[in-house]
């Protein structure tokens, strides 16, 4: 007997017996050439209405590194966690880390921008600026502020 059906079986011992039977899914196989893009068509928006009413958001969209990693990262996030957040704008819970995240990212596109026009970040312009995001903190959430 394979190792793998004995350590199944052996799970399958301490499984509920409901839960004992496995039934195996059975789809379409693809061509190779067609593995590749196969995930594209659930992300696709397909109603041209939508499409239309989320031209202005992504109009001037920039791809960060964060919202790169959000979109990839499968076992946390991923593309639909991504739109929802990035696209559609859900708002979601303050916490004391996403909200150093968010100083954080201000004060990085504040001296890449400054860079791009090639002039020199200034130290006084980043504090300013992580002092206007600490004070846009929600009120119940502004006793972080303490942490920073």
């Amino acid at each position: 007997m394979s190792e793998k059906k004995t350590e199944f079986l052996k799970i399958k011992k301490i499984l509920p017996e409901k839960w004992q039977e496995v039934s195996r899914i059975q789809r379409e196989s693809l061509e190779a050439d067609e593995i590749e893009t196969n995930w594209h068509e659930f992300y696709t928006i397909k109603n041209e209405e939508m499409r239309e009413l989320l031209k202005p958001r992504v109009k001037n969209y920039k791809l960060s590194p964060t919202d790169l990693n959000s979109y990839t990262n499968l076992q946390y996030k991923g593309p639909q966690t991504f739109f929802e957040n990035k696209i559609l704008c859900f708002p979601g819970a303050y916490s004391p880390a996403l909200t150093l995240g968010n100083i954080v990212h201000e004060g990085f596109n504040y001296i890449q921008d400054e860079i791009n026009s090639g002039n020199t970040p200034n130290i006084d312009n980043i504090k300013k600026i992580c002092q206007r995001k600490i004070f846009e903190i929600p009120t119940s959430e502004k006793k972080i502020k303490k942490k920073f």
